[in-house]
């Protein structure tokens, strides 16, 4: 199987370069990536990033691949969103990931606000079976009971931070968060 990962990045657009050099790194495991670049506080509309997911979904497809989808923290919610509508994602992986839509946030990020009032919609509709959610030991960004997918299969790292969890997951511990995807069950 060819795989194809499609990252969904959190906030914070200036580390839009090292995603991209980590995820470059992840060919050495036999994977194929691409970062959907998401400007969480000039995007118009939810429908735009969903679509654009969608798109490279699809361009992956024809070419042959088997689709995943990862995301880290509020990148989390539109991977949810978009999981829901198709049966064919092979995984979804979050990594301290907004995964509930009880969390809070600021009335300044209207993309995020509305990915995560959709979730309760879209939740029932991904395939928990294919669902692996990683988290911290411990988050003050994503606090855990954010974090979790009733149902999904639940990976906690022995990590501190929100930040240190995802660029961890991004280089030392990738080989695992690879080894996610490629499970055949």
């Amino acid at each position: 199987m060819k795989h194809h990962i499609i990252y969904i990045p959190g906030l914070g657009e200036r580390f839009n370069t090292f995603r991209i050099a980590s995820l470059w790194c992840w060919r050495l495991f036999g994977v194929s990536t691409q970062l959907i670049l998401v400007k969480w506080h000039e995007e118009k509309t939810l429908d735009n990033v969903c679509s654009r997911v969608k798109l490279a979904i699809d361009e992956a497809r024809a070419k042959g691949f088997v689709v995943s989808l990862m995301a880290e923290s509020a990148g989390a919610s539109i991977a949810i969103n978009v999981a829901a509508g198709d049966e064919n994602i092979h995984r979804l992986v979050t990594i301290c990931g907004v995964d509930s839509s009880h969390m809070n946030v600021s009335e300044t990020l209207p993309l995020l606000r509305e990915s995560i009032h959709r979730l309760s919609a879209s939740l029932p509709g991904i395939n928990l079976k294919r669902t692996h959610v990683i988290t911290a030991l411990f988050d003050s960004t994503v606090a855990r009971h954010f974090s979790i997918i009733p149902g999904a299969q639940h990976h906690r790292l022995f990590t501190i931070g929100h930040r240190v969890t995802v660029i961890l997951c991004l280089t030392l511990l990738s080989g695992y968060v690879i080894s996610l995807v490629k499970r055949e069950k």
